[in-house]
């Protein structure tokens, strides 16, 4: 099991990974909606652009997703379940939580 000491600075990480993907996902939603210049006439800087939308919006999609995955973990460090895989029940290592702080196993 985790010590408390270790639980907070998990917690800590968790918040903190939590804040700088909320400030990522909202660069990354103004580059989705960029607009182009209208008077873009070349087909190639079109299509860069596009590109550009493309990877912005799949990035910002893993964000989201990691993002949802972060709150799960604080759910579970509210409710007592945090450091539970969630498959076998057994203790998740604290190295391992702290490579990833959101792992479920």
């Amino acid at each position: 099991m985790l010590t408390p000491e270790q639980q907070a600075h998990l917690k800590d990480r968790l918040d903190a990974e939590k804040r700088k993907l909320g400030v990522e996902i909202a660069a990354l939603r103004q580059s989705v909606n960029e607009k182009g210049d209208c008077s873009i006439a070349d087909s190639a800087d079109a299509a860069a652009l596009n590109e550009r939308r493309h990877r912005a919006a799949s990035l910002c999609a893993h964000h989201e997703q990691t993002l949802r995955e972060i709150d799960a973990a604080l759910l579970r460090i509210e409710t007592g379940r945090y450091g539970l895989s969630e498959e076998s029940g057994d203790p998740i290592s604290y190295e391992r939580l702290d490579a990833v702080p959101w792992a479920r196993t």
